[in-house]
C-alpha cells in the first residue's frame, strides 16, 4: 500500500486540491440555482474535447480543449437564451438539453471507434489514470483557484444571493452590476469548470461540485454560509484522500464512484 501512495502521490495531491476547488464552486453554482444549466455546458465541453479528439488526436491536448471550451460557451449561450423566455419548469428544457447533448456523445463513440475508449474516459473519469505531468500542473492550477475563491469568498457568496434573492433581476445582475474584476474571476472559474472536466472526467467534476453541497444541506442545524464552504472543500478533499487509495487496494471498485459514494457518507457524518 505505501508503495501505491508513492507512485500515485502526484494523482492524490492533484484530486484533493480539485476536489476542494469544484465544492467551492458547486456551493456558489447551488446556491444561484444554476445545477441544471452546469450539467448541460459540461456535457456540451465534453462533446467539444471528443470532437476536437476526432479532429486533432488526443496528443496535443490543447485543441480538444478549445474545442470544448468553444462548445461549452454556445451551450451556455443558447440555453441561457432560450429559458429567457420560459415562464416554468425551467428545469425540464435543461434537462431535455443535457439529454441530447449525452445522446450526441455517444452517437460520435459510435461513428468514431477511436474516441470511445476516450468518451468513456471523459464521462466517467479516473483519477489513477492522470499523468503524473498533468497531475502536478493541476496542484497548481487549483491551488491558484483555491487561493482565488478564499480571498474573494465574500464577494462571490454576495452576488450568489442576490442572484437567488432576486430573480426576476437576473439580466441586471449578470451584466452591468457586476464589477469588471469579479466578472473576470467567474470567467477564470468557468475556465477552470472546463479544464477539470477534460483532465478528471465529468462524473468526477460534477460529484464534487454538488454532491458535498447538497448532502451538508440536508443535515440539521445547518452552519453559516463560511462554514458551509469550508465543510464542502473538506468533505471532498478527504473523499479524494480516502476513496483513491481505497480504489489502489480494491481493483474491483471503480475510482470517481468511489470518491462521490464516500464523499457523500463523509457529509451525512461529518460532525
Amino acid at each position: 500500500m505505501i508503495d501505491l501512495l508513492r507512485i500515485y502521490y502526484a494523482n492524490i495531491v492533484a484530486g484533493c486540491l480539485a476536489a476542494a476547488a469544484l465544492s467551492l464552486i458547486g456551493c456558489q453554482l447551488a446556491a444561484r440555482d444554476r445545477s441544471m444549466h452546469t450539467l448541460c455546458v459540461s456535457q456540451g465541453m465534453m462533446f467539444g474535447v471528443l470532437v476536437g479528439i476526432v479532429l486533432f488526436g488526443d496528443a496535443r491536448t490543447s485543441l480538444p480543449y478549445i474545442t470544448g471550451l468553444l462548445m461549452a460557451i454556445f451551450v451556455g449561450a443558447l440555453t441561457e437564451w432560450i429559458t429567457k423566455s420560459v415562464v416554468s419548469s425551467i428545469s425540464s428544457y435543461f434537462v431535455a438539453f443535457f439529454l441530447l447533448i449525452l445522446a450526441g456523445n455517444h452517437i460520435l463513440g459510435s461513428l468514431f471507434p477511436s474516441v470511445s475508449s476516450h468518451l468513456t474516459q471523459v464521462f466517467y473519469g479516473d483519477l489513477a489514470t492522470v499523468s503524473a505531468e498533468q497531475s502536478w500542473t493541476s496542484s497548481v492550477v487549483s491551488a491558484a483557484v483555491l487561493a482565488l475563491l478564499a480571498i474573494f469568498h465574500r464577494h462571490l457568496s454576495n452576488q450568489s444571493f442576490e442572484r437567488f434573492a432576486f430573480p426576476e433581476d437576473a439580466s441586471l445582475l449578470s451584466s452591468s452590476r457586476i464589477k469588471p474584476w469579479l466578472r473576470a474571476i467567474e470567467v477564470s472559474l468557468f475556465l477552470y469548470l472546463c479544464y477539470a472536466i477534460q483532465v478528471f472526467g465529468f462524473l468526477f467534476t460534477i460529484s464534487s461540485l454538488f454532491v458535498p453541497t447538497v448532502f451538508l444541506s440536508l443535515r440539521r442545524g445547518r452552519p453559516g454560509i463560511y462554514r458551509h464552504l469550508a465543510r464542502s472543500a473538506l468533505v471532498m478533499g478527504l473523499a479524494v484522500g480516502i476513496g483513491l487509495p481505497l480504489t489502489l487496494s480494491f481493483d474491483n471498485l471503480p475510482t470517481v464512484p468511489t470518491v462521490a459514494t464516500v464523499a457523500m457518507l463523509l457529509a451525512m457524518l461529518l460532525p
